[in-house]
């Protein structure tokens, strides 16, 4: 890593410590802030390397599949935050990829896997309170 790219990290740690430091009442510097930094700064250097992977590629263009005509389609989605915040959304959208209903929820502080399962059970909740009977759930990545 060039010493530049180095200075622009320490800069960046100590506006953030300073901040915290000022806005974050229980907020202690670290004892260790040249291995934090070093720790960073090795993983950015380490992600901005070419991958040495020789497997051959296959580009896949990812989009919206309709469910069949006069069904509903649920798409919900989970997330986690680098604080650990979880939350989950979702949407019903019909054959025709109209926008029928969606949800979103902040859940408090928890893993990945239970925002994509309350995400899940959410979304169930609204397509049976909409009394929809004929509807498609695709899982995208699962759970387990």
């Amino acid at each position: 890593m060039d010493w530049n790219e180095l200075f622009i990290i320490v800069c960046w740690h100590i506006w953030k410590w300073r901040n915290k430091g000022i806005f974050e009442a229980n907020f202690t510097f670290p004892h260790n802030p040249k291995e934090i930094i070093f720790q960073y700064a090795t993983e950015i250097s380490n992600a901005s390397k070419p991958s040495i992977d020789n497997r051959p590629h296959q580009i896949v263009t990812l989009h919206w599949e309709k469910p069949a005509r006069n069904n509903f389609k649920l798409n919900v989605d989970g997330s986690r935050s680098y604080a650990g915040v979880i939350g989950a959304g979702g949407l019903i959208r019909n054959s025709s990829g109209v926008w029928i209903k969606g949800f979103s929820h902040s859940m408090g502080v928890g893993e990945i896997v239970e925002a994509e399962a309350w995400g899940l059970f959410i979304g169930l909740k609204l397509a049976f309170g909409l009394h929809i009977k004929d509807w498609k759930l695709k899982v995208i990545q699962p759970l387990w």
